[in-house]
């Protein structure tokens, strides 16, 4: 049975079944490569193309959507960030009433909490966004090197 994130590949000497979460986005090479086996398929060399091409554009799309969520709770985290940055350093209130100390100790807490959780998430775009890219440049080799495809 085909599943939406495999390829089946077949020809006289053998059969191959490639992961395609597991293997994109890869190397020039590796993606040459796996043209050539492709290539070699004796049932419809195209189709199995194709199937891989749409994948990999849906594969792109998800990317890209990782990335914009990643990228709004990246800015929310800053934006709370810099608000308990400036309680702690003020040691006031936004009213200007002094914090007691458990309440400057708490805001000092939020404020690395949340420079915590927008490291983590800055570091979640950037994964994404790189991952997607090289997806899409996997994506314009495959149809410069197929003869375009769409």
């Amino acid at each position: 049975m085909i599943t939406p994130g495999e390829l089946y590949v077949e020809w006289p000497q053998g059969k191959a079944v490639v992961h395609m979460d597991a293997f994109f986005p890869a190397a020039v090479k590796e993606v040459r490569g796996l043209l050539e086996m492709i290539g070699m398929d004796v049932y419809n060399e195209k189709l199995t193309v194709q199937r891989m091409l749409d994948y990999l554009e849906d594969m792109a799309q998800r990317g890209r959507e990782a990335a914009a969520r990643a990228a709004g709770a990246y800015a929310d985290c800053r934006q709370n960030y810099e608000y308990f940055r400036e309680r702690a350093a003020s040691k006031k209130r936004p009213n200007g009433v002094l914090l007691t100390e458990k309440e400057l100790q708490a805001a000092r807490d939020r404020r690395d909490a949340y420079k915590r959780e927008a490291s983590g998430w800055e570091r979640d775009y950037k994964r994404a966004s790189q991952r997607t890219e090289r997806t899409v440049k996997n994506i314009e080799l495959i149809r410069k090197l197929t003869g375009g495809g769409r």
